[in-house]
């Protein structure tokens, strides 16, 4: 381990600097920030505005503040849960980031994990009756969220006998080569350069190879489907055999553990699989497309069970998320798909926050409705 950082968790924070702040929501939320349209950027960055702040306050007091605000950076710092590699948000905390005429601005994570990643910017009188259940106080920690102050993160980083904070994750990744500050958000990343260790060099992702009947075989993907050195026949041979109990193997169990969880996959397919999931939890519906284009199997399940049908209330606030859902229809994933709690892609948009236009989408795509309590808001 490092002086603050077991090696194990600092596996699980490379994922989260890869994946949890993609560099399109970086990249929109900045250019609306520089704009002058603090609206927007926390719209890139998936932070949504409480109407006029909670409790009757409104933000006015705070325009200075929600001016100079970059919402990116807010999120690559919000606190999160590490534990068993993890990389999704800390629910049901509320992050106070200034307090002005006895009013807040806080901001509040999701109320569960592994949901929708957005975040709820607001403003209350009252910090007791959320229902969050922790509060973290950022009034004094300005380099977490405030553009003009980001550059301070240095002298905030604590020293080897501190207690740690995701803020000094960053410096320990570099350090240790295990990221590049290029990887890092760029107004962090410059300023770590100086501790940077060198990087190994880049290799291309190995070839995935399974051992099939007594020989090595190539695996890749193309269209949707894994490619392999077998016939149509082949695989519809070894489909029979695993639906009359048989056990299958070598390519054709990869691609059956590609789409069932408690069948074992070879690592490097295991680490494509979890790229592709991370992606769709982190909202960068742009690297789902990508890894679909470059011909991933899209019926893919998360630990919980859940389709990438399921994980559309993580994408459904970015443009374009309905070319998605059609895409995944097309590839033929079921409407009213289960996941390990028997939901259903309805079921999980209604539960996970997801937006009215993707319940009308499922709807109109046939999802059933009977056991679902859709919201009494919504217009059909």
């Amino acid at each position: 381990m490092t002086a603050l950082v077991p090696r194990d968790a600092l596996t699980a924070w490379v994922r989260v600097r890869r994946h949890a702040v993609p560099r399109a929501m970086i990249e929109e939320a900045t250019a609306a920030r520089l704009a002058g349209d603090w609206r927007a950027a926390c719209a890139a960055a998936g932070v949504l505005i409480g109407a006029d702040g909670a409790d009757g306050a409104d933000l006015a007091p705070y325009a200075d503040d929600l001016r100079h605000l970059a919402p990116d950076l807010m999120r690559w710092h919000l606190p999160r849960d590490t534990a068993g590699g993890d990389t999704t948000l800390a629910p049901q905390a509320l992050v106070v980031l200034a307090h002005r005429a006895a009013t807040y601005l806080a901001v509040a994570t999701p109320r569960f994990t592994r949901s929708a990643q957005r975040v709820t910017l607001l403003v209350t009188t009252n910090l007791n009756e959320r229902w969050h259940h922790r509060t973290l106080d950022w009034t004094s920690a300005r380099h977490l969220w405030d553009a003009r102050e980001a550059d301070r993160l240095l002298y905030r980083t604590p020293g080897p006998d501190a207690a740690p904070e995701p803020a000094a994750v960053d410096l320990h990744l570099v350090r240790l080569g295990l990221l590049s500050p290029t990887d890092l958000h760029p107004l962090i990343g410059p300023l770590l350069e100086p501790f940077a260790a060198p990087m190994p060099p880049n290799r291309p992702d190995a070839t995935v190879r399974v051992r099939c009947g007594g020989e090595w075989h190539e695996l890749g993907w193309e269209h949707g489907r894994m490619r392999m050195p077998h016939t149509d026949e082949e695989r519809r041979r070894e489909q029979a055999l695993r639906v009359l109990g048989g056990e299958v193997h070598g390519c054709f169990a990869a691609e059956w553990g590609w789409t069932v969880r408690s069948v074992r996959l070879p690592k490097r397919l295991e680490a494509q699989r979890r790229d592709l999931l991370l992606c769709m939890l982190h909202g960068d519906l742009a690297g789902v497309t990508a890894r679909l284009d470059a011909g991933l199997d899209p019926r893919v399940r998360d630990p919980d069970g859940r389709s990438l049908l399921h994980l559309l209330p993580c994408v459904d606030w970015r443009p374009g998320w309905p070319d998605l859902l059609r895409r995944l229809l097309a590839a033929g994933l079921p409407i009213d798909d289960r996941d390990h709690l028997g939901r259903t892609p309805l079921h999980a948009a209604v539960q996970d926050d997801g937006s009215a236009e993707l319940i009308r989408a499922l709807l109109a795509a046939g999802a059933d409705r009977n056991g679902v309590d859709l919201p009494a808001s919504l217009a059909l």
